[in-house]
Order: structure tokens, then sequence, then C-alpha cells
């Protein structure tokens, strides 16, 4: 085992007999020993076997050996009080401990400040499920919840709250344990004192979790039997009274046996549950679209929403999906959801409290579904208005293509609208449009992003170079942008400028995108968002040369909170109250004369960066997106 002298998690597992397990138990936490120091102290609680004393062989074990027998709880206790570790993980010893465990176990302390327990996901030997967390019922009794089951399955893939984990595999705070003085040896020899543990814990103000990526193979019955007529599993019986009639007064808030396991397994009784549907499962350092949908997940959590995802195509696009879900989202992909997606609804459409439809050919394939089998108030969120953003491409480049496509995108629309309780979306000029054209409807804007405290330590005027253009290039208007950009205006610029240099960074380039690079165009894709970030530090002006296009642009917004001022078209200005100081807008006879006078004048780039801040301080934080929707009742918090 890793030799440590100041361990941050002390596991600590109790034993009788069993060596073989035991060994074999100590062999996998050996084998899987990442990042985070550990040490193992096991108790033999009096074992009668000879082969015990091979125990002692085994190098930087902690041993501590009982002369008479104290049972599983007195034996999790004495080892505790050994331990040194900033947390207590509890281990039985016919586990074997896969690779990532113990890490996802203490990460998620800091994941969730208010943790006190966490519990692993349990798989039998045969890599079915056992357990994913565990649901107490009014009357005392538990369920390990998914027993049996895929462990693939969305629904024990996400981190979330639960009644209580057993203890074949917990973490526990050092301190808050002792402060509950470990577990209660009313429970003595075993069972239930895990449960009690886990009430307690909450008692205390702390909360209990399920952890997904800890994954622990647990031989259950190999420590006790199953057998609840005789031995030491039949305390298993006692123990459940014992329980019950500690916790009358909680478990009154509980469900009956059995009832409404969709909100029990998540401790969702009194939470509100949405579902949001996407056309995929975000990739905020790949689109912009993906970064506004983050925004909403992450505010719908924070306001106390229980969110379910479906991403519409089915496919999980690591590791996108696992980050949603170690922020506590169900996250609703695989062929198992795929193939029974209104089986789904039927089942778990009346706990739904609102439905949450993004883009329109996504939502015209969802709607009718849902409204099937929920009667929760169904919201569209269109991100742009195509249908009015192609017409206006057409009406300016007559290109016969937009026309079709607008009117293709207009029908969906106008579909969707009208099975929908509220139609939603970020621009105001897009949202005043809808009002004309359907005043009946309920319609509203809502800001696209959400900025907290802006770090405005940023690099001067003086430090940075060049131009940047962000844009991923699955979306048509940033190509048509930035290939007419470079044919039409980068060559006034450069001959004003020899040295200037521009760089473009996007995800998905074309062809004809990469054929631009050369000595004064560097291109970039494919990075991450601290190398995004980096990029925006380096640039003195970012360009949003669009001539199409629809909605607020998030790359406009994501520019300025990052302090790099921005030139843009109307039509990338649109809806951003562009007749204000934070952003020169211009069209495309005075492009190069804009970029030229931010690029070389200090005081109107500091006044612009200046004004930008103020700008998205009022229009695009919490309080700007709580308030818009106040405006939309459903959504309002959801606690």
């Amino acid at each position: 085992l890793p030799a440590c002298a100041a361990p941050i998690a002390s596991i600590v597992i109790p034993v009788f007999n069993q060596t073989d397990l035991t060994l074999r138990c100590l062999d996998a936490i050996a084998r899987t020993a990442g990042g985070t120091a550990l040490e193992t102290i096991v108790v033999d609680d009096a074992s009668t076997e000879s082969g015990i004393a091979q125990l002692q062989r085994v190098r930087n074990l902690r041993l501590l050996r009982h002369e008479t027998n104290r049972g599983f709880v007195r034996s999790c206790n004495d080892g505790a009080q050994l331990a040194r570790g900033r947390y207590l993980v509890l281990l039985n010893n016919d586990t074997i401990v896969q690779p990532g465990w113990l890490e996802a176990l203490i990460e998620t302390f800091t994941l969730r400040p208010d943790a006190g327990l966490v519990g692993a996901k349990l798989l039998y030997p045969d890599h079915t499920l056992q357990e994913a967390g565990g649901i107490c019922w009014r009357d005392g009794s538990a369920w390990n919840y998914g027993r049996n089951q895929d462990p693939r399955l969305p629904a024990f893939n996400f981190l979330r709250e639960t009644d209580y984990c057993s203890a074949a595999c917990i973490a526990v705070p050092t301190d808050l344990w002792r402060e509950l003085h470990g577990l209660d040896e009313a429970f003595t020899p075993a069972y239930y004192e895990d449960t009690d543990l886990a009430f307690r814990v909450r008692a205390a103000g702390r909360k209990v979790y399920y952890q997904p990526r800890a994954v622990v193979i647990h031989d259950e019955g190999r420590s006790n039997g199953t057998d609840t007529s005789s031995g030491i599993k039949s305390y298993q019986i006692r123990n459940q009274h014992l329980f019950r009639q500690r916790w009358t007064a909680a478990l009154a808030g509980h469900e009956p046996n059995g009832s409404r396991v969709f909100r029990a397994r998540e401790c969702s009784l009194r939470r509100k549950i949405i579902l949001v549907v996407d056309h995929h499962v975000p990739r905020p350092d790949r689109d912009a679209g993906s970064r506004n949908m983050m925004t909403y997940l992450r505010f719908l959590l924070s306001t106390g929403w229980s969110v379910k995802f479906v991403g519409d195509d089915g496919l999980s696009h690591p590791p996108y999906t696992d980050r949603l879900a170690q922020m506590g989202i169900e996250v609703l992909v695989g062929e198992s959801f795929k193939n029974h997606e209104e089986q789904w609804l039927a089942e778990n459409g009346a706990e739904l409290d609102c439905v949450f439809l993004s883009r329109p050919f996504t939502a015209q394939r969802w709607v009718g579904m849902v409204r099937r089998h929920t009667t929760a108030p169904v919201m569209f969120y269109g991100h742009d208005l195509l249908s009015r953003s192609l017409r206006r491409a057409y009406e300016s480049l007559r290109a016969p293509q937009f026309l079709i496509e607008s009117c293709a995108y207009e029908a969906v629309e106008r579909e969707v609208f009208s099975h929908v309780d509220w139609i939603l979306y970020p621009s105001a000029g897009e949202v005043d449009w809808l009002h004309r054209q359907l005043p009946a409807a309920k319609v509203a804007r809502i800001p696209l992003l959400v900025f907290g405290k802006l770090n405005r330590e940023r690099p001067s005027f003086a430090e940075r170079r060049g131009l940047l253009f962000v844009g991923g290039f699955g979306h048509p208007p940033n190509v048509d942008a930035i290939l007419h950009f470079v044919a039409n205006v980068w060559p006034v610029l450069r001959e004003q400028n020899p040295s200037l240099r521009l760089t473009i960074a996007g995800s998905h380039p074309t062809e004809a995108i990469e054929a631009l690079a050369g000595p004064d165009i560097r291109l970039r894709h494919d990075i991450s968002d601290r190398e995004l970030e980096a990029l925006y530090d380096e640039h003195r002006v970012v360009i949003v040369p669009l001539r199409y296009g629809g909605g607020i642009k998030g790359k406009i917004l994501e520019a300025m909170s990052l302090g790099v001022p921005v030139v843009t078209t109307p039509v990338g200005a649109e809806g951003l109250s562009w007749n204000r100081a934070h952003l020169l807008v211009a069209d495309e006879a005075r492009f190069a004369e804009a970029v030229g006078s931010l690029y070389h004048q200090p005081a109107l780039w500091a006044s612009v960066q200046s004004e930008a801040w103020r700008f998205l301080a009022s229009e695009y934080s919490e309080e700007a997106l709580r308030n818009a929707l106040a405006q939309v009742p459903p959504l309002t918090l959801a606690r």
C-alpha cells in the first residue's frame, strides 16, 4: 500500500476472518491508488482464522487487533479513532474498488461544499447494479435504488442527493464524523447504522450525495450472508424498528413504500423538476449556443430546480455529458433512452413542473410527445428567429437559398409557436417583432448570457496586438462573415498597417477557411476555454463582420466581458443597444475605418472597454436574468 505521512483520506476496513477477501480488497486499493494521499486501516475483530496473520506482512497497512469480537459498528468506530486524514472512508472487505473511485468520492466535497456524506455506485460481481444510493420510505424500510439494473443507464449516472448510501463504501469529513460520534452503537453489531448516520448528517445541516463516478464492486452477502432469520443478518429486522422509532418525525415527510420513485431517489419531493431538450449535449468550448444553454442550466440549478436534460441526437459527446452529470443534471442520452423517449415521458411526465424546448426542429419533434404525457407548461426558446434572419439575408444578398430556408424555418416556427405556452428569445428586437406578428402569444425576452463579477485586471492597450475573429464554422453566417472580411476589408487594413495580424479562432473550419492561413493570418481551432481567454488577452480588437444572422451574438458579449473592444456590423449589433458607446458599429463601407480608429486610439479603446463592462453589469447579470424570468411565471425560482 502507498506510504503516506499526511493522508487526505483514511480508509477504514473492519474484518472478521475472510482473509482472502481482505487481501483482494487491499490489492485493489493498492492498484487504484491515484492522486489522493491515503492511509489504510484494517480493524481485525478477533478473527479466528490463522491466515489473518498475513495482514501483518502488508507494507504500510495500519492494523488494529481486537482481543474480543466487538462487531461491525464498534470496529468502524475504533478504526476511525486512528484516522489522520481529512476524510474518513468506510469500506467493506468484500469490495473491489475501481480506478478513480477515491478521487471521485473526495472531489465531491469540493463540488458540493454542503456535502456531509458521499457514497459510491455499488456493483455486483457480474457488473449489474447493486445500489445507486438508497431510498428510505415512510415506514422506515429502505431500497437499494437500481438493484439488478444496468449501471450505464442515465438514471444511475448523475451526482445527486439521496436518503442514504450503504456503508460498504462511504466518505465523511473526519471532523463531522467525530462531531457526530461516529456510528451509533445502539445499532450494534450491524445494519441501519449507515442509514441512521445519513439522517444525523442531514440533521446537522449537511447533505448526503450519491457519486456515480466512484465505482465499487461489492460481493454482497459474503460478509454476513442473506438470511434475516438468524445470525448477524437477523439484526437487520430489529434495527429497522429502532431506526423507524428514532426518525418518525423525519420519515413523515417521505413517501409510502414504492411511491414516486422518480422524486424519492433524489430527495426532490419538494423541488420543481424541469425537462430541458436541446439538439445535443452542450459543448461550450465549441459554439456560442452551447455557452448560452450552459448559462440557463447553471442558473436553473442555482435557483433550486432539478434538471433533466435531453440531447436530441442521443449522443453523449464525452466528456460533456459527465460534466453535466457532475453538476447534478440527469442527462438523457444513449441508445437505451433514444429508443424509449415516449415511454420515459409516459412514466415520468406527471412529475414534471416545466418543459423547456430549444431550437425549432428539435422542438417540433418533441412538442407533440410532451403534450401527450404532461400538463406542465411548455417553453420554447428559439436562440434566434431564423425565418426572419434568413429572409433579411435574402433581401440583402439576394441569394435564393436564403428565401427557401426562411420559408422552411417559418413553417416549423409557426407550428411550434401554436403548441407552446411561452415563446422566449434573447433579442429585444425579435421579441418586439413577434409581439406584432402574434399579439395573442406570450412572448418574453431573457438574457443570452450571465456574467458575475468581471475581472477587470486585463492586459492594457499597449500590451495587445492584432485583430481576433471568433466563431464556430458550423454556423454559415460566420463562414460568410470572415471570408467576406478577408476578401474586401482586410486588404484595406493591411495597406494602412502592413504589420497588422489577424487570428481566426473557431471549431470545424471549412476548406475555404483553412485556405485563409498565411503569414498575416493565423488559424486556431479546437481550443480550450483557457486557450481562448488567452487569445482574447493577446489581441487589441475583436471583429464581428456579420452580413446576416439573427439574435444576440454571444461572441460579442464574451469579448466585452474579457475587456476586448468590438467592431461589428448593424446585423452583429442587433439587440445590443448599439446606439450606446459600448461597441463600435459600422457598415461594410466604414468597417475598415472603425477598426483602424479603435486599433490606434488608446483613449477611444479604453472608453469602449469601460462602457462595455458597465453595459454587461446592467443587462447581463444574474439579477437581470432573475428579473426577466420573473415575467415568465412557470420559470420563477424553484425555491
